[in-house]
């Protein structure tokens, strides 16, 4: 009995035992991997969606831009119901004929007040057919650098800019919106001068940052500058309307109705003028600000406060920065040199780059057709592909080579050759090709 008493004790202690120390480690092992692995998942699931926001904020820039600089480039040199090939002489001097008549003083070589209108023939406008309509990085420090924009290399933007190529892009803006009456005065010569008009209706983009115009009834034309715009009511700059006089007088009429039914190509017009230039630049993301040109060291590319931005700058008014994570711009250009409706030189040529240097050069201004225009956008953030901060995978890095295998020359015109030297570079990198035509330079466009 008492032997069985004790085997049946025994016996008991066996059923209630738990997990040996062996089973306890085995499982604890276990346990430890699958957590590891659970957040292995969740650590890619998150770098995974920062590369992908990171992804879709580049291409909300690049839509933009492209957008930007296809809405801009097309719309160049247009002057309204005419172009730029009928109306400017080649010089930019003449101001007889039918040829249009500069008389803004923000868009001279020489926006000084004390050499602006004093000699409209000695000064000459940057609104003409043989005026550059971009500069090359490469002429940066020479004599051709910004030489046919307002006030040259004292324009603002040789202060702003950074890297890459500039772009520039000027006309008229908008439908335009019809004149219903002149307010002229009799200057020290005897001559009538129009100090202000009264618009037909309200055009608010003369007033939103226009800070020149155009009038023209479609046989002659003419540039000056807005002192004010309310409503209605444009009031000329002194000085700019001095030529104006009588040459776009509209008869009186009875009735509005009357005054309606014109012929549109007898009317005079008013229509917001843009002067644009577009480069490269350097923004502090912090404060907002604009970093000037000396130094701009910290714009490197490696620093995550100061950042590569495309920046717009408009006679008349300041430098702004439009969008930021832009690394580079790449201007090229098409053009025909014997009007024979045929492209003699493109923009995507590869053997000779038409960039703006070469243009110039080659005093193909007035020949130039339409452009191609080569963004690099960056990401606003460094990326991380790992548990560490490593670089970039190969094909998203810039430029996209391998670096065991570098081009033997790589050359300079290339987008981003500039970036070519960054040996730690987590940043995204996408390129963006824009191609459009100078409406105002179509065949259909230029035969009156």
């Amino acid at each position: 009995m008492p032997t069985c008493g004790i085997n049946g004790r025994r016996a008991g202690v066996q059923r209630l035992r738990g997990f040996s120390m062996v089973e306890l480690m085995i499982a604890l092992v276990v346990g430890l991997f699958l957590l590891g692995g659970i957040i292995q998942l969740l650590i890619s699931s998150r770098l995974s969606y920062q590369v992908g926001e990171q992804v879709s904020r580049i291409q909300e820039n690049g839509r933009y831009v492209v957008n930007l600089f296809a809405e801009r480039a097309r719309r160049s040199l247009s002057l309204g119901c005419r172009n730029a090939m009928m109306e400017i002489p080649l010089d930019g001097v003449s101001v007889s004929g039918d040829a249009l008549i500069v008389n803004s003083c923000l868009l001279r070589e020489d926006t000084s007040d004390s050499a602006c209108l004093d000699s409209l023939i000695d000064n000459k406008s940057v609104v003409r057919t043989d005026a550059a309509l971009g500069y090359d990085a490469s002429e940066q420090g020479t004599a051709t650098w910004l030489k046919d924009m307002p006030d040259g290399s004292g324009n603002p933007v040789a202060a702003r800019w950074l890297r890459g190529d500039v772009l520039v892009v000027w006309g008229t803006e908008g439908a335009g919106t019809g004149v219903s009456a002149f307010t002229a005065v009799t200057n020290d010569e005897g001559e009538s001068e129009i100090t202000s008009m009264t618009l037909a209706e309200e055009n608010k983009e003369l007033g939103a940052g226009a800070e020149a115009a155009m009038i023209t009834n479609c046989e002659q034309s003419h540039l000056f500058d807005i002192e004010s715009s309310t409503g209605a009511a444009l009031t000329v700059d002194a000085g700019s309307g001095e030529t104006l006089s009588g040459n776009y007088d509209i008869p009186s009429y009875d009735s509005v109705v009357a005054l309606e039914s014109m012929n549109p190509l007898n009317k005079a017009h008013v229509y917001p003028f843009i002067y644009e230039a577009y480069f490269v630049c350097c923004t502090d993301t912090e404060s907002g600000s604009l970093v000037s040109s000396e130094p701009q060291s910290s714009c490197d590319g490696t620093s995550d406060r100061y950042r590569p931005s495309l920046c717009k700058w408009r006679s008349g008014s300041d430098t702004q920065t439009l969008v930021n994570e832009i690394s580079d711009l790449r201007v090229t250009y098409s053009g025909d040199t014997d009007d024979d409706g045929v492209v003699d030189f493109r923009a995507s040529d590869r053997d000779t780059a038409h960039t703006a240097a070469w243009v110039t050069e080659q005093g193909h201004w007035s020949k130039v057709i339409g452009t191609q225009i080569e963004l690099l956008v960056t990401s606003d953030s460094p990326a991380r592909f790992g548990d560490t901060e490593e670089e970039a995978p190969i094909d998203l890095r810039w430029p996209p080579n391998d670096p065991d295998s570098p081009p033997e020359s790589p050359d300079e015109d290339t987008l981003g050759y500039a970036l070519r030297t960054l040996t730690t570079n987590r940043r995204l990198f996408e390129r963006y090709v824009i191609s459009a035509a100078f409406r105002a330079r179509a065949p259909w466009f230029i035969e009156p």
